[in-house]
């Protein structure tokens, strides 16, 4: 599973965080003649304590599973060497990271997205592994030549809870009697039109250890997934042993 990831996974985000020129100052960058025998001692504590990128201190709850990603070109940060990890998640940014994450198994069929140009940097796969992800729409339709209109809404910040929907159908979770007793259980969508089980993949992400909730048990179906909780998903992912996931 590790070795499959770390190949499939070389670069996730394409196009949105390129991999930054800056480099953190290093301890020997300075001199014990300009700072002082104390101010050196201070600025080797600094370096030592630093985290992975300018944004991401070694006291954050997320620091391990983002410096995982960085090492292993999973995720990168912007050209002024942040991470950025409050900022949310897309869905264009979302489907690129079921497609590198699909398996032999991993059922793949194409949608025409109305909202997705054909052109775009995400468009192959949008109309191949966006179908995967909760949040999308799809109606009949006798106008269309092609018997549908479906929406994806690439630009849109994906929430947890249609997240969970990729990673369940991308590992092909279904055959699953996965429970979990999240406090907000009673918040995440039951059914839309795709006909996904959203309350499953969320109760799965949990006995997988793959996506948790809070200290509370909440799990916040309808909030945006950040760039910290992606790295965390994919670190979570990456070290699971679990025979699903193999």
């Amino acid at each position: 599973m590790k070795k499959r990831v770390q190949q499939l996974l070389s670069v996730t985000l394409i196009g949105i965080f390129a991999l930054g020129s800056a480099s953190a100052v290093k301890a020997d960058d300075y001199y014990i003649n300009d700072l002082g025998q104390e101010g050196y001692e201070e600025r080797l504590n600094e370096v030592k304590n630093e985290g992975p990128f300018y944004d991401v201190s070694r006291s954050a709850w997320y620091c391990d599973a983002v410096e995982y990603c960085k090492t292993r070109l999973l995720l990168v940060g912007d050209p002024d060497g942040n991470f950025r990890p409050e900022d949310p998640v897309s869905r264009a940014e979302a489907a690129t990271v079921l497609k590198r994450l699909a398996t032999e198994d991993t059922f793949v069929y194409e949608t025409y997205f109305s909202d997705v140009p054909s052109d775009a940097w995400y468009a192959w796969e949008a109309s191949s592994y966006g179908n995967l992800l909760g949040g999308f729409s799809k109606q009949s339709s006798s106008s269309s030549p092609l018997g549908y209109i479906a929406y994806f809404y690439p630009n849109s910040n994906v929430e947890r809870e249609d997240f969970a929907v990729g990673i369940y159908n991308v590992f092909n979770l279904q055959d699953g009697s996965w429970k979990a007793h999240f406090q907000d259980l009673d918040q995440v969508t039951w059914s839309d039109n795709t006909g996904y089980n959203y309350r499953q993949a969320v109760c799965a992400m949990r006995n997988l250890g793959i996506m948790v909730g809070d200290e509370n048990e909440y799990f916040h179906p309808k909030q945006s997934l950040t760039r910290a909780e992606l790295a965390q998903v994919l670190y979570n992912i990456d070290t699971n042993d679990s025979a699903w996931l193999r």
